[in-house]
């Protein structure tokens, strides 16, 4: 998908300018529009756990990846009228196309109809396809076709307008289910946003729309059939920033959101039988519910030399989802008194929605029928130092704990307890369920890099797996986090890049049919390892051919429901300008 930056007024009070994409040189893909606060997210200079997921490669248009860095300050601009011109590209259109024997796909198109100082419009697609075969022998495939648009238009100097809307068909199999094993999801996003600055005050209007639903019935959580649920999200939002100096300005921002689900089918969990408290997660029926949550967050942010901070708190009430009052700090402080040396520490937490579009792209053979609450994060911090660059080499050291209740995190449906019971498939279905975690995280990233010819990294992320203390983002609970990385341009047209992913220690529990008190069962997903090699061959400025193959040790690890992940994958192919 393509990733579109706009550029508010709030953005500008907290960041250096930036332009809003067009079709420039380095085109990503992947579409990423959140002008506000996001939900609960937490406040980290470090990148989320990446989770195993359904295997989908996305065509590489970047050519050259961002260098290490010494971990920047907070920074703002002095008070001036102003907005940032689009950047123009001398490329008006992008296409791209990639297979893979069997069965991997990869295609993307985009054109901008509109492409001057002070407007752009670009329309633009992408599909992505793959199959293969599970350990039983069943074809597990998937098919998804993009579509979308944005437009940008600064009024002056001083006002800008962004819209964008997208549309996605994504077509999917559950082989298992074999009277009716073909399924889709049908999402759609529209955002749009207002930004102005006016002498020392800047101030922004959103406003979003959002659609995720799924096809079919759920079969396995039920007696019966349920059907599938779909998921509407309207959020509008607005924020001020007021400079009382070059250095220092006091910021407010508020967000209504309102999330409602056809039909609520909610998990029964426990059941007494012969007198026993057993626990029996079978869907109930119910109906559509619609859920509501208004956030507050004001801020004073302050930067000078080696010192800057943001002191907030995040106020938050929520209607028809449990718990209605939540507040949360929304603190963070860096410290960088010489060049060589970094310190982040950084608070955070707040109450997050749980999107169906966010669920599935975690576990994509999730139940279908489900519906979700909010759920809670307290409290996060986080503690990083960084110390370089020495000789184009920089080493950061950090970690966090964070706080999470009713965290959803996947579960499995056994196969010996299911509707169906088969001796030869271990399970059935998953789901996800709520549970409260604490945890630490902790880690080490060496970066090095030398001219613009090599760049190289290594990180180590460790946390606890247990069934209630687990990192809340890290939903297969791997205990132990390798990755590394590196890009090589020998020659001038030529990039060369390697990188390699171990996730040990996963792990998944269920809590089907044991009794109320008792632990849960736990099955290991196996350790998850993937080698991939890629290389970028640019004939000219517009005309580049690519091939990446990954997962070259063929390691096969469990999804959450306990298929194995894809073997050896890749795209094989040529990337155009125009």
């Amino acid at each position: 998908m393509k990733r579109q930056h706009i550029i508010l007024a709030a953005a500008l009070a907290a960041a250096p300018a930036v332009s809003a994409q067009t079709l420039t040189k380095e085109i990503v893909i992947e579409r990423e529009i959140d002008p506000t606060l996001p939900e609960a997210a937490r406040i980290s200079n470090f990148p989320s756990l990446v989770q195993p997921q359904a295997p989908v490669s996305r065509l590489p248009f970047v050519d050259v990846t961002a260098a290490t860095r010494v971990l920047g300050m907070l920074s703002m601009l002095e008070p001036a009228n102003g907005q940032p011109a689009i950047t123009l590209s001398p490329y008006r259109g992008y296409a791209s196309l990639g297979y893979f024997p069997a069965y991997k796909l990869g295609i993307s198109a985009g054109y901008s109809i509109i492409a001057k100082p002070a407007s752009s419009l670009n329309v633009w697609t992408q599909f992505d396809g793959y199959s293969y075969k599970d350990q039983y022998d069943e074809t597990l495939k998937r098919n998804s076709v993009t579509v979308g648009a944005d437009f940008s238009h600064l009024f002056g100097r001083t006002k800008r307008l962004d819209l964008s809307a997208d549309f996605t068909y994504n077509a999917y199999n559950k082989p298992w289910e074999e009277e009716d094993p073909n399924h889709h999801t049908l999402a759609f996003d529209i955002d749009a946003a207002w930004s102005a600055r006016h002498n020392a005050l800047a101030y922004y209007v959103t406003g979003a729309f959002s659609h995720f639903g799924f096809s079919g019935k759920e079969i396995h959580l039920t007696n019966g059939r349920l059907d599938a649920v779909s998921q509407n999200i309207i959020k509008v939002a607005g924020g001020t920033a007021y400079f009382i100096t070059d250095k220092s300005s006091v910021n407010g921002h508020v967000d209504v959101s309102f999330v409602h689900t056809g039909h609520f089918n909610t998990l029964l969990n426990d059941m007494t039988v012969g007198g026993t408290s057993i626990w029996l997660p079978a869907l109930i029926g119910g109906d559509g519910k619609t859920m509501g949550l208004i956030t507050l967050a004001p801020s004073y942010r302050y930067t000078s030399g080696a010192f800057s901070t943001s002191l907030g708190v995040k106020a938050q009430i929520a209607t028809n989802s449990g718990k209605t009052f939540h507040i949360a700090p929304d603190v963070k402080i860096n410290v960088r008194p010489v060049s060589t040396f970094a310190a982040t520490l950084s608070f955070g937490g707040g109450e997050h929605i749980n999107r169906l579009s966010a669920l599935y792209n975690i576990d994509p053979y999730m139940s279908v029928a489900q519906g979700y609450k909010f759920s809670e994060v307290p409290f996060t911090a986080d503690l990083s130092l960084t110390f370089g660059p020495f000789y184009g080499a920089s080493v950061e050291l950090f970690g966090g704990y964070a706080v999470a209740n009713d965290w959803l995190m996947p579960e499995v449906l056994d196969g010996a307890g299911g509707p169906n019971p088969s001796s030869n498939r271990l399970i059935y279905g998953s789901m996800f369920n709520t549970v409260d975690l604490r945890a630490v995280r902790y880690g080490a990233k060496f970066a090095w890099k030398y001219n613009k010819n090599i760049e190289a990294s290594v990180k180590y992320t460790g946390a606890p797996g247990s069934y209630r203390h687990s990192y809340y983002l890290n939903h297969d609970r791997a205990r132990h986090v390798l990755e590394a990385n590196m890009s090589v341009t020998p020659i001038a047209p030529l990039t060369v890049d390697a990188s390699f992913e171990l996730r040990a220690g996963r792990s998944l529990y269920t809590r089907w049919f044991t009794t109320v008190g008792s632990e849960p069962m736990k099955y290991d997903l196996l350790n998850a390892n993937s080698l991939n090699i890629g290389a970028t061959y640019r004939f000219t400025d517009c005309i580049s051919a690519f091939a990446r193959v990954e997962n070259i040790l063929g390691r096969r690890a469990y999804m959450y429901n306990l298929l194995e992940q894809q073997g050896i994958h890749g795209l094989i192919g040529a990337a155009v300008k125009f």
